[in-house]
């Protein structure tokens, strides 16, 4: 285990409720790992809502809730409860929103948040402390495009900050990509790492509602709950049932499991989509009401409801357009570019492939000569991360 092994450098994890519960029953030795690394205080836990909801769209008090019964299980599992670092699930968070219960931590947000374009790590707003998530180093890393910090401008990317954060999934390495553990070791030996530091925040005027997946002109939240999304209507109105039919300790249990993130992302076709994961996520809404004599008809009902027109949009194409729609909304470098700005970068990639022959770097020559290949065929609109801001840093 990576982390055992090396002792020189920090990292946070985000355990929460849900995962440990499914550690214990397939993997108590990743448990055991976690107990040891903090009592050497080689690792720390973020602080999160138990199930994994999207902060913004839940009753404030149902949030509170999950944050406190999390906070019980980890201190009873790990015995930890030394938080400064606040995860909200997939960054879903509004500043606006008062959440006393975590005032005194900083608060993990995406590079969406800030309003400025410029990066900054560590910023205060209204008196309480943020950490600013950097979006493009972290998808890079997560997206398998890093072997190496020596081949990226980290000054520019950190806009002359000494800092640099990034917040990946844990998953990332050595599940979805087999053998990037090795990589991150590599990685790690080329950067100084550190824990959220006490100072050095920036007095901000604003910041707004986002996610990590927010985009510039949607709503921040629209992949969980979209008001043009009859499913995602449907999902939220049967979440509201479960929480009506609250009567025991287990029913209040299958409510918050009934609130996680990922069946709503997955009813979102915008453009991310499985028939697997809603019936998944309705089901058990359906579970946390059918021992209500009263309301289990209306539960059934809506169950019945979700996935029939889940697949009424499958089988009548609905879910191919929404996709087309997705790639026409994208634009090709050459056609939104100003006038030789094209010839000027092809060039740029076809000199920075040339240097990377020279100095042996063969996988960072490659993304150069297949940058070209995009922009002169009309197909780099596809890339998350685009090649032209690759090659600025």
């Amino acid at each position: 285990m990576l982390l055992k092994r090396k002792s020189d450098f920090s990292v946070y994890c985000n355990v929460n409720q849900s995962l440990l519960d499914q550690l214990k029953k397939s993997n108590t030795m990743v448990l055991s790992n976690i107990t040891q690394l903090l009592s050497q205080k080689r690792l720390r836990l973020t602080l999160t809502p138990s199930y994994h909801p999207i902060i913004p769209m839940i009753p404030k008090h149902v949030v509170i809730q999950q944050v406190t019964d999390n906070n019980l299980a980890i201190k009873k599992q790990f015995k930890f409860s030394n938080y400064d670092l606040f995860f909200p699930p997939e960054l879903a968070f509004d500043p606006a929103d008062d959440l006393g219960l975590v005032k005194d931590l900083a608060i993990l947000l995406g590079q969406n948040a800030l309003k400025s374009q410029k990066y900054t790590p560590f910023v205060t707003y209204k008196q309480r402390k943020f950490v600013i998530r950097h979006n493009d180093l972290s998808n890079m890393i997560m997206g398998g495009q890093v072997k190496s910090f020596k081949n990226i401008n980290l000054n520019l990317m950190a806009n002359n900050s000494d800092y640099l954060v990034t917040a990946v999934d844990g998953e990332t390495f050595g599940h979805h990509r087999k053998g990037y553990v090795e990589v991150l070791d590599n990685l790690l030996n080329e950067v100084e790492t550190c824990y959220v530091p006490t100072d050095n925040y920036i007095k901000v005027p604003d910041l707004v509602a986002s996610s990590w997946s927010s985009v510039q002109g949607q709503p921040p939240f629209i992949l969980w709950k979209d008001k043009k999304n009859k499913i995602h209507k449907l999902l939220w109105k049967f979440s509201r049932l479960v929480q009506k039919s609250i009567k025991t300790k287990q029913d209040k249990v299958n409510y918050f499991k009934s609130l996680s993130s990922c069946t709503f992302w997955w009813a979102s076709a915008n453009p991310w989509w499985s028939i697997e994961m809603i019936e998944s996520g309705a089901w058990q809404m359906y579970v946390s009401v059918c021992q209500n004599k009263e309301l289990r008809s209306v539960a059934l009902k809506l169950y019945t409801e979700i996935i029939s027109l889940a697949f009424k949009w499958q089988r009548e194409g609905i879910i191919d357009k929404k996709f087309e729609h997705q790639l026409i909304k994208q634009v090709p470098f050459s056609k939104r570019c100003k006038q030789d700005e094209l010839e000027y970068y092809v060039l740029k990639f076809k000199k920075a492939e040339k240097q990377a022959l020279l100095d042996k770097n063969y996988e960072l020559a490659i993304r150069w000569r297949d940058a070209v290949i995009k922009l002169e065929n009309n197909i780099d609109q596809f890339d998350d991360w685009h090649v032209v801001d690759q090659l600025r840093v």
